[in-house]
């Protein structure tokens, strides 16, 4: 859930107005959270929660939309 709002924030502060980069936003977001909360939970997805995998998951939400927005503009440049 976290992931999917930090994708659908990282479409808003990029300006991605077409519908498929919002929803590719928002699955790399969701996508990137799930990956760095798992690796910080030690692989457990339904195990407790922890503060330092709720951190990781904000952080890779964050980090995966970043990185491929920087990847596309140098492919396009």
């Amino acid at each position: 859930m976290i992931g999917a709002l930090i994708g659908w924030l990282a479409a808003i502060v990029t300006r991605v107005e077409d519908v498929p980069g919002i929803r590719r936003d928002l699955f790399l977001g969701v996508a990137g959270a799930l990956a760095a909360g798992l690796l910080a939970n030690k692989g457990v997805m339904l195990g407790g929660l922890s503060w330092l995998a709720l951190a990781a998951g904000i952080f890779g939400g964050v980090l995966v939309p970043a990185a491929y927005k920087m990847i596309e503009k140098r492919r396009s440049a």
